[in-house]
């Protein structure tokens, strides 16, 4: 019986669209940080702040499989399709 090895990650980013007026683009930000702090009990931060997206970092409190990060990303409000990607 084979035993397939799960990969866990410690960080990751994703990117989620910017709104063109502030207080618009703080309210979705709120959103996706409640989003991700609440499934990923994690820490997270801006990474870059762009034209038309916004980078975030997740560190969740504990390792997290591969495949739920990708599914807390990809569930996240305002995520940007293929902007997942695991940084540890």
């Amino acid at each position: 019986m084979s035993t397939a090895t799960i990969e866990r990650v410690t960080r990751f980013r994703l990117a989620v669209s910017k709104a063109t007026k502030p207080d618009r683009h703080r309210e979705r930000l709120a959103a996706v940080i409640e989003h991700l702090e609440c499934w990923a009990e994690a820490r997270v931060s801006t990474l870059h702040d762009g034209a038309k997206h916004v980078y975030v970092l997740v560190e969740p409190a504990r390792p997290v499989r591969l495949q739920a990060a990708k599914d807390i990303a990809t569930t996240c409000p305002y995520y940007v399709a293929k902007s997942f990607k695991a940084l540890g």
